[in-house]
């Protein structure tokens, strides 16, 4: 009887230490090595990280800026990222197809310190070429970086989308606007709007007898497309010259000026008088695109080669060339 005790004895303790593992394993379960616990710790996102700017200073800048100041024509390129602009340089959207600009700081020209440093930016950006002294200035209120403004729409767009790591964004940008370039140039073809080899100018009027032709810059972006208009040769020139919009006197315009003439200006009611006055001189009339018909009159708003102005531009062109 006494064994029999003790054997029952060691049996209910063998089933309650068994319970008490299983229990245990259950509420805490198996204890983790320090690599273990090391990996599923989550470690803070960086606030920054380094870009190299178009000056090849490397500049540790804001992952999510939400205070930007732009410098230069370039607000079209940013709104497509849907990043914050708190101040710009005004001198560049007096006519654009951005009336929301009229809301924000202008900084002034040159750069105004004291009213960029009252913004608070998170990031500046340079399009204009600065001093040394004007950089050092700026880049004690915020990360500042330069940027080159001559690119194309496509590689500015990519050079953005870098800069505020959104490449992603960039690229589906850039495949989308290729496209809708390609099919809106194909149906001006198809349609017989221009032809296979047309030749176009963009001539921009500021008044005073001062005349400027579009090189590589403005509408002229959008226009010499690949499937699009060829510069004329003489445009062609200073394209090739790397000139913007040099300025040209009105008795040589005439050789500028290819099979289609685009005419832009940016003047009071005094500087259009003036213009109409010029429009009826032999000087004009004389032009062949003019005595064709192939000339029209193009709102100043689109004389900017931005990514946003430049899409929507690709919207315009049928109805700009069938007027």
């Amino acid at each position: 009887m006494t064994t029999a005790f003790l054997l029952l004895a060691l049996l209910l303790a063998a089933c309650n230490n068994i319970g008490a593992s299983d229990h245990s394993n259950e509420k805490v379960g198996s204890p983790t090595t320090a690599s273990e616990s090391k990996t599923k710790t989550t470690s803070p996102s960086p606030s920054t990280r380094e870009f190299t700017d178009s000056e090849g200073n490397q500049v540790q800048v804001p992952v999510n800026p939400q205070r930007i100041v732009l410098n230069s024509n370039r607000y079209g390129d940013l709104k497509i990222f849907d990043v914050p602009i708190v101040g710009l340089d005004k001198r560049y959207y007096d006519k654009t197809i951005f009336p929301e600009v009229e809301q924000l700081e202008d900084i002034g020209f040159p750069i105004n310190l004291e009213k960029t440093l009252s913004l608070t930016p998170d990031l500046i950006m340079l399009g204009d070429v600065m001093n040394d002294k004007e950089y050092d200035n700026l880049s004690k209120i915020a990360p500042t970086i330069t940027y080159d403004y001559t690119l194309s729409i496509a590689d500015t767009v990519r050079n953005f989308g870098k800069l505020l790591g959104k490449e992603q964004i960039a690229e589906s940008w850039i495949t989308s606007y290729e496209q809708k370039a390609k099919n809106s140039w194909n149906k001006l073809r198809q349609d017989g709007v221009i032809g296979k080899s047309e030749t176009a100018t963009a001539l921009v009027f500021f008044g005073n007898k001062k005349w400027y032709v579009m090189g590589s810059a403005g509408i002229t972006s959008t226009l010499y497309h690949p499937l699009g208009f060829k510069p004329a040769p003489k445009v062609q020139e200073i394209i090739d010259a790397g000139q913007a919009y040099p300025e040209v006197s009105a008795e040589l315009l005439h050789e500028y000026v290819g099979d289609r003439l685009f005419v832009l200006t940016n003047v009071d009611k005094n500087g259009q008088a003036e213009l109409e006055t010029f429009m009826k001189s032999p000087i004009w009339t004389s032009i062949p695109a003019v005595k064709n018909g192939k000339m029209v009159k193009v709102d100043y708003k689109w004389n900017y080669d931005d990514a946003t102005t430049a899409n929507l531009l690709l919207d315009e062109l049928p109805n700009m060339l069938i007027k």
